[in-house]
């Protein structure tokens, strides 16, 4: 089982952020390794833990590719349901108000943090 929690900069995914300042966090983040053009995995030792970068419909849909977007509107920590999911929120929530957006965890509609403008 599987925890999702989505940052996004809007509800309909229109508000779009520059790759770079995303991807610089994350590579700057001791917790996290890249994995792939558009993925990062947990370090070694760590609890399971994938982000995936990308530009998602206004359904909140996406693919991965071969190639990084220049802009995303969505990332994506998909987390292990047997770990605990608190280090995930605390990243999730640190590269949201990096990028002022917020953190939701939609299958139980919680928001974790609210992007720059919006009450959580």
């Amino acid at each position: 089982m599987t925890w999702y929690l989505t940052l996004r900069g809007a509800d309909d995914y229109s508000r779009m952020a520059d790759t770079g300042a995303a991807l610089s966090w994350l590579l700057a983040c001791p917790q996290l390794q890249q994995s792939g053009p558009q993925s990062f995995r947990a370090a070694e030792g760590l609890p399971w833990l994938e982000v995936v970068l990308a530009q998602a419909d206004t359904q909140g849909n996406y693919h991965t590719g071969p190639a990084l977007p220049d802009r995303v509107n969505v990332i994506e920590f998909i987390c292990s349901s047997h770990a605990p999911i608190a280090d995930a929120e605390t990243l999730a929530c640190q590269l949201a108000r990096h990028l002022g957006w917020g953190v939701h965890e939609d299958s139980e509609g919680r928001r974790l943090c609210a992007p720059d403008g919006v009450e959580a």
